[in-house]
């Protein structure tokens, strides 16, 4: 004969997750978008074009023009998009792009201009 099964209940307040949690959000609201952009490494000033892939107050994706990504981690950089200069450092490598960490948090009009450059989105003086 077994014994019966021992289930640990612990109270809802003292719960511990480790890792991601069902409730976890960010604190900005991404947008995607497809921005041709610059970047600059201020370091070396070498600069790189390429592609926002999607951009929130405090940072966004992107993804140089190159075949090939290096990785780069806590570099300083200068982004180039739609006629504005942001100042920021790459946080991260991952296969789809650069993650950038922005300076400083974007004013939402700041953002609201960069996403009127979005290729995607059909442009009414254009018509």
């Amino acid at each position: 004969m077994t014994a019966p099964s021992k289930k640990l209940i612990q109270p809802a307040g003292k719960r511990r997750w480790l890792g991601w949690s069902k409730g976890y959000a960010r604190e900005y609201q991404r947008h995607e978008c497809r921005i041709d952009a610059v970047m600059t490494q201020i370091s070396n000033r070498i600069d790189v074009a390429g592609i926002v892939f999607d951009i929130s107050q405090k940072g966004c994706l992107f993804r140089p023009a190159q075949h090939y990504l290096l990785y780069r981690a806590e570099v300083p950089i200068q982004l180039h998009v739609n006629g504005m200069t942001l100042f920021g450092s790459i946080a991260n490598t991952i296969t789809r792009g650069y993650g950038i960490d922005f300076a400083d948090i974007l004013p939402p009009e700041t953002l609201a201009q960069i996403l009127d450059a979005d290729i995607d989105t059909p442009n009414s003086q254009s018509l």
